[in-house]
């Protein structure tokens, strides 16, 4: 008896939790995007929009601009991730090769690279 109580008040507690978190993800995350996109369909500045419908989006698709960005996006995506992928598969294929001389030492070595960038970037902005 007392087990199906406490199984129904964790059964409470879990969905109260998945609640909260699906009205904060829909009330930061959906909501906002909802907006962004009918605002989209406006022209106009300030508070003087206007209905505009797919006006923006038909100058952006002719915009020479958005396509050299959509294009040096395109490449990255092609192009650099999978060699970046590949690179970073084989370093740690590498630096956990049981033959490595000095293994410790050059895992040590790349991981300290990569705290020293991290602490580059957040003093250098």
């Amino acid at each position: 008896m007392k087990g199906s109580t406490l199984e129904k008040k964790n059964s409470r507690i879990g969905w109260t939790m998945v609640i909260i978190a699906s009205v904060l993800i829909l009330a930061f995350s959906y909501i906002p995007m909802v907006q962004a996109f009918l605002l989209s369909l406006k022209t106009g500045k300030g508070n003087n929009l206007t209905f505009g419908g797919v006006a923006n989006y038909v100058r952006m698709l002719n915009d020479t601009g958005f396509k050299t960005t959509i294009g040096n996006t395109l490449f990255y995506a092609v192009i650099q991730i999978p060699i970046m992928l590949l690179l970073a598969l084989l370093v740690a294929v590498l630096l956990n090769s049981e033959t490595l001389k000095l293994k410790g030492f050059l895992q040590n070595l790349h991981l300290s690279a990569m705290r020293n960038f991290s602490y580059f970037l957040r003093n250098s902005v």
